[in-house]
């Protein structure tokens, strides 16, 4: 069973991002060819990461109250028909940007619940023993989606300059994909003999509050790369189509080697804060080189892309996954692993919503972006300081046990 859930779980996400990176490569078309300035796709992005961050509340809760592998399916198909209206309307050029807006908003509503849904299921099927290697391995499924979809959007915009053509074919593979997991995937009942935490509660437990302002924050730097850097490259730099393509797919590769090498050191050391803090002290410099070297030489930059996807794209996945996934055992009086990792991703939509908006206002000013997100790398060290700190003051007290004796560390802390 374990194969199963893993293999449908990491391709619900994969083909997710799968869509959402055929679109953000096509923004640049998108204010060509509809003439929607960049303000206002500021704006579209923001209204869907808004939605997205409270269909994570939405979802989290509801994962731990029904069969998990139903809503996943039930809900992405709703996705999916809304992303499908969306490019109906923009071929008949009957789409406004207010419809636009409003559809994307419902659109991100609905694509949440993917993410919740399947981190609890795979925190049910694999123990905190494994987990970092696991489900850090496994969450190189949303840089795998970014790979692929940069990858074939770049390439059919190069050969057709259809942008509709592109929307078109990442959503038919994901509707491929949600209906033979909605066949095919097998799961575990959703647990009902446990009652669910409150949200007040949820929010008390120790550290998740510090570890969903971080993601915020982390997630507002991983999103603006995804979103920002490809418009920022073909609008404000003029770059060749295909090079800004390798470069998204080099940051994702980066992405992709930080998720599984941070999650295997996660599981050695005495704290997963401890990783996630060096890497977000080695973004640092990365993104001050990543603002002079970009539009420059080729290979430098191409370097420096796939530096940052480690340890930002990875540092993401490291927390969003890997830590999500570990708050589901801090309370084993309640069933809360799909409201916990609801509540870390609905932090991270907000922060990276919030991003876009400042960032569509800054468009033309690239210092003024990078400045943002140096500023932002800030807040999140500064927020998971206290846990770190706390962590190495208490080397031997480990806030996610490996033998899941939760409550006796409770009472040792006591």
């Amino acid at each position: 069973m374990g194969v199963n859930v893993f293999l449908f779980t990491f391709l619900c996400e994969a083909s997710k991002h799968v869509l959402m990176a055929g679109w953000f490569n096509c923004a640049g078309e998108v204010h060509k060819k509809l003439g929607i300035s960049s303000e206002k796709l500021g704006m579209i992005d923001m209204s869907f990461l808004i939605c997205y961050a409270v269909g994570n509340f939405i979802f989290g809760i509801l994962g731990d109250m029904y069969h998990q592998k139903k809503v996943l399916c039930i809900c992405s198909l709703i996705a999916g028909g809304i992303f499908s209206t969306i490019i109906l309307l923009s071929y008949f050029q009957i789409m406004t940007f207010a419809l636009f807006t409003v559809l994307f908003a419902v659109f991100g509503l609905f694509l949440s619940s993917i993410w919740p849904m399947v981190v609890s299921i795979m925190g049910q099927e694999y123990p905190h023993a494994v987990r970092g290697k696991v489900i850090g391995l496994w969450s190189v499924n949303s840089a795998i989606g970014d790979i692929i979809g940069y990858f074939i959007s770049s390439l059919l915009l190069h050969l057709f300059s259809s942008w509709i053509l592109v929307l078109s074919i990442v959503i038919l593979q994901f509707f491929v994909i949600i209906l033979c997991t909605f066949f095919f995937m097998k799961s575990h009942d959703s647990p009902l003999s446990k009652p669910n935490i409150s949200i007040l509660d949820a929010l008390k437990t120790p550290t998740v509050f510090s570890y969903c302002i971080c993601y915020a924050c982390v997630k507002l730097l991983h999103m603006a790369i995804l979103i920002w850097i490809p418009y920022y490259l073909e609008v404000e730099l003029a770059i060749n189509i295909q090079i800004e393509g390798v470069l998204m797919i080099l940051y994702s590769i980066g992405g992709v080697f930080g998720s599984v090498v941070s999650g295997h050191l996660s599981d050695k050391v005495a704290d997963r804060s401890f990783v996630l803090m060096f890497m977000l002290i080695g973004a640092f410099p990365i993104i001050i080189l990543l603002s002079f070297v970009l539009g420059t030489s080729n290979i430098i930059s191409c370097i420096v892309c796939f530096v940052t996807g480690i340890l930002i794209g990875g540092g993401s996945s490291l927390l969003c996954a890997v830590v999500a996934a570990d708050m589901g055992d801090l309370n084993t009086t309640y069933e809360a692993k799909s409201i916990f990792t609801g509540f870390v991703n609905a932090f991270g939509s907000i922060g990276a919503s919030l991003g876009q908006y400042i960032i569509g206002l800054l468009q033309g000013y690239s210092w003024g972006v990078f400045g943002v997100m140096l500023v932002t790398n800030a807040l999140g060290i500064g927020n998971l300081a206290p846990v770190v700190y706390r962590a190495y003051k208490k080397r031997s007290y480990r806030e996610f046990n490996k033998e899941g004796s939760v409550g006796g560390n409770l009472d040792n802390k006591k």
